[in-house]
């Protein structure tokens, strides 16, 4: 179980776009940014953010066992284990947090403690994450992608990949849909550890794909940036006309920063090559499925580029 320092204060400002990425497009730490039609020129720590968007959520025991059916059994057998092992340590938390009820209210540290477990248990997960991401994300921005062949350093990216990919408001409000036949307040719940599971199954299929599937480096010497929006990755492959019924193959759309954008997988009509020379054509094309697929948010240098997109 992940453990904490008696100096660790509670976060309650939950970015599910990540911070530091966005800082590609911010000046002085604010970034343009388009909403409703609207621009505006926002500090990044009040954007692509939610109060305790990852605060944890207590599970009964139908909730494990949906869980377990929806995602650990449904995987394939040498995964199974790891999502035992991501159950466990969430349901460790919880039996702390449940532990520390009584005294909560009588003993300010506990309640300290607490605190920042249910606030921090998720947000701190994501921050490993990009934690070992940082100096893939370097090399991409200077045009080396060759870490992606190293088996470990393949699974690192690809694990943070598929976090950037689920982690978003997006995908949480896809799920917890009003019309869904599964209970919505049971998905909102599970949703924290399932997500969590599904970065483990999508990295994997990056990783054992990756031959098939290399990771192809966009150079855009244009002039025209590239955009990216608060659901930065995603499916070129993917049928914006059918949002709900799921694609059958991916290439996952990375834009890194406003000269650098990455490909996992195969779209002939971004490129063939592991190192692809972006047209002006193909700039405005990638922008436009930026801006079709954001939720709410869409980012950019300058408040011009999003109003000539």
């Amino acid at each position: 179980m992940r453990t904490f320092q008696k100096t660790a204060q509670p976060k309650h400002r939950h970015h599910y776009v990540w911070r530091q990425y966005l800082r590609a497009w911010a000046k002085s730490e604010k970034i343009w940014c388009l909403t409703n039609r609207a621009t505006a020129n926002p500090n990044l720590m009040n954007i692509a953010q939610e109060r305790d968007f990852y605060k944890f959520r207590h599970l009964d025991q139908a909730d494990i066992d949906f869980v377990r059916k929806l995602v650990v059994e449904q995987a394939i057998p040498g995964l199974r284990p790891l999502h035992e092992r991501t159950l466990n340590q969430y349901l460790n938390a919880q039996h702390a947090l449940v532990k520390s009820e009584s005294a909560r209210s009588q003993i300010e540290s506990i309640d300290h403690a607490a605190k920042v477990l249910e606030c921090n248990y998720l947000e701190d997960w994501h921050a490993e994450i990009e934690a070992r991401a940082i100096t893939h994300l370097a090399c991409l921005q200077e045009g080396d992608a060759t870490f992606y062949q190293n088996s470990d350093a393949c699974i690192d990216f690809a694990t943070f990949m598929a976090a950037q990919h689920l982690r978003t408001q997006k995908h949480r409000d896809a799920v917890v849909h009003p019309k869904s036949p599964i209970d919505p307040n049971r998905i909102r719940r599970t949703w924290p550890l399932v997500s969590q599971m599904l970065v483990t199954n999508i990295a994997w299929s990056m990783y054992v794909n990756r031959k098939e599937q290399p990771l192809r480096v966009i150079h855009n010497a244009t002039g025209i940036s590239f955009l990216t929006a608060d659901q930065p990755v995603l499916n070129t492959l993917a049928n914006p006309e059918t949002p709900d019924t799921p694609p059958t193959q991916s290439a996952l759309y990375y834009p890194i920063s406003p000269a650098k954008a990455i490909l996992i997988g195969n779209d002939p009509e971004i490129g063939n090559s592991l190192h692809i020379q972006a047209s002006t054509q193909l700039v405005g094309s990638l922008n436009r499925r930026v801006i079709a697929n954001a939720h709410r948010h869409v980012f950019a240098v300058t408040e011009e580029e999003l109003l000539t997109s």
